[in-house]
């Protein structure tokens, strides 16, 4: 019984010529390292038969000294001893190399099978340069949690596994909402197919892995699997794909998960600039087929639809729309589709309570607006403050806690990398002042970065929450507010962190550093009466 991935829900109609190229390296210097590392195994058994019959009068102890000398001697002189990659003794030709080399046939098609089938998808998602980038970075993450945490400290280690798992997180980052299509067999009695989701494909891998590293540490001499180089690619794929590389393929800020969607969009784009909003919706028909999670296009057909002034969504429709438009993008993109596209249809949209009860503060606000000119102009923007309430000290507490999680991940693999690249310098003192001066420097830049772009650092969108301006309309922080929040953390911590419990008496629920950068945090799942 087995199930494999075969296949994407969205097709892949671009070439991957350096996955390819991977594949082919790889196998051509796998294949042409397998009689070294077949001949190293048959040696190291002949000696350790040899061993065995020279010393069969000996005691048990004395043999299994001897029998750990000639493992320790194959380990530093054999093939894979010399070109794999060992924590004991790191080089950064042992890691290039380790990439390329594998201990099996067997070893070598899994990896060719995982590069194969994640690597086409991200190249043609993000492109050969980020692909590339994936698989260097991810093996050296990979090797330096390894290192780390793996008790085979002094066990060469090959293959691209860990690369290849940094692969499968970025996967799973770009291909979220989508499934996977698995083959089955189970013989004799069924074959065929089904679709899960990518979550759930990673969530049983990740099962997987979290056995295998639990039983490595009390069966150390059972497994000859990384599981943690596994693991440490994984996450390393994930973090840097979310930061770094998960950028939308780009036409007019929109996000696409296929070379196809995006051609279909363009076409109908085209045709909506021409006002000719039929032949548009035949394309976005034609796009919503091949990603029929895509909101942002949802808002664009049914733009065409009303213009068209034949196609009229239903209201199941629209208030579905508004759900999503909610909860993925949050409310001031539900107040901007409400008052453009909500508020002009000539029928009732049945919205779920809280939704109903922000979109009547939004007609109550732009009614104000119209009556009093001078006092509040009507625009774009709506007032949140008016409509949420401030987040209390708990779910603060807890946002916190993911972000201090998050950043004690990063920050090991940052200390990691940085330990390869610095050289240790005297005075002591100041080798050790800069290199923790950049980890500061590191932690600094993700507070402001996350408050600059949307408010929101990562504990703060699971919680539900959004950092605001405390002037009225205003819904971005400055880049100055940003780095005058982020460095205010120093202040509201010095004092036994008394900066954090103000907001418990505070009547606006400030926190020192809140007040420094003129800021609130609202909860957006509160509405205020």
């Amino acid at each position: 019984m087995f199930f494999v991935p075969i296949d994407h829900q969205n097709k892949i109609v671009k070439n991957t010529p350096l996955t390819w190229f991977l594949i082919g390296i790889t196998v051509f210097i796998s294949v042409q390292s397998f009689p070294y590392i077949f001949e190293d195994e048959n040696k190291f058994e002949a000696l350790i038969k040899n061993e065995r019959s020279i010393a069969s009068h000996q005691d048990s102890v004395i043999q299994e000294s001897i029998q750990q000398e000639i493992q320790e001697k194959y380990l530093r002189e054999s093939f894979i001893g010399r070109n794999g990659f060992v924590p004991e003794r790191p080089s950064i030709i042992s890691f290039i190399s380790s990439l390329f080399i594998h201990g099996s046939f067997l070893h070598l098609f899994v990896n060719i099978f995982f590069l194969w089938f994640f690597g086409r998808f991200l190249e043609e998602r993000y492109g050969s340069f980020w692909l590339m980038f994936l698989i260097l970075a991810g093996g050296f993450f990979s090797v330096q949690f390894h290192s780390k945490f793996s008790t085979f400290q002094d066990v060469p280690l090959i293959g691209a596994s860990g690369a290849i798992s940094a692969l499968l997180g970025a996967y799973v980052v770009s291909n979220m909402r989508n499934k996977v299509k698995i083959f089955y067999f189970i013989p004799p009695f069924d074959i065929g197919f089904f679709y899960i989701p990518t979550l759930a494909l990673a969530a049983f891998w990740g099962i997987t892995q979290l056995a295998g590293m639990i039983d490595s540490i009390h069966l150390p001499s059972s497994s000859s699997i990384g599981f943690h180089a596994h693991a440490g690619g994984f996450l390393a794929g994930t973090v840097l794909t979310k930061l770094f590389i998960d950028f939308p393929l780009t036409f007019h800020n929109l996000r696409f998960t296929s070379s196809a969607e995006k051609v279909f969009f363009k076409k109908g784009y085209r045709y909506l600039k021409a006002h000719a909003y039929g032949r548009a919706l035949k394309f976005f028909d034609k796009a919503l087929n091949i990603d029929p999670f895509h909101t942002r296009l949802k808002m664009i057909w049914m733009h065409s639809a009303l213009h068209s002034g034949k196609i009229v969504p239903l209201p199941s429709f629209v208030a579905s729309l508004a759900d999503e438009i909610y909860n993925k993008y949050g409310p001031l993109q539900f107040i901007q589709f409400y008052k453009h596209r909500i508020s002009r249809l000539p029928y009732q949209v049945p919205l779920r309570p809280e939704l109903l009860h922000l979109s009547r503060h939004c007609e109550i606000y732009y009614a104000q607006a119209l009556r009093r000119p001078w006092q509040s102009h009507p625009s774009s923007h709506f007032s949140l403050t008016a409509s949420f309430k401030n987040a209390g000290f708990h779910k603060r507490f807890l946002a916190m806690s993911i972000d201090i999680f998050v950043l004690i991940v990063m920050n090991s693999l940052l200390i990691a990398l940085l330990k390869l690249i610095m050289i240790p310098a005297e005075p002591e003192a100041f080798y050790l002042l800069s290199f923790y001066s950049i980890v500061f420097l590191f932690d600094l830049l993700y507070f402001q970065s996350c408050f600059y772009v949307s408010g929101k650092t990562l504990g703060k969108r699971v919680i539900g929450l959004q950092v605001v301006p405390s002037k009225p309309h205003e819904h971005q922080l400055t880049l100055l507010q940003s780095f005058l929040r982020a460095g205010g953390y120093i202040l509201s911590c010095l004092p036994l962190g008394a900066g954090f419990f103000s907001c418990l008496w505070d009547k606006k629920r400030q926190c020192w550093h809140d007040k420094l950068s003129r800021s609130y945090v609202l909860d957006l799942n509160k509405f205020s009466s």
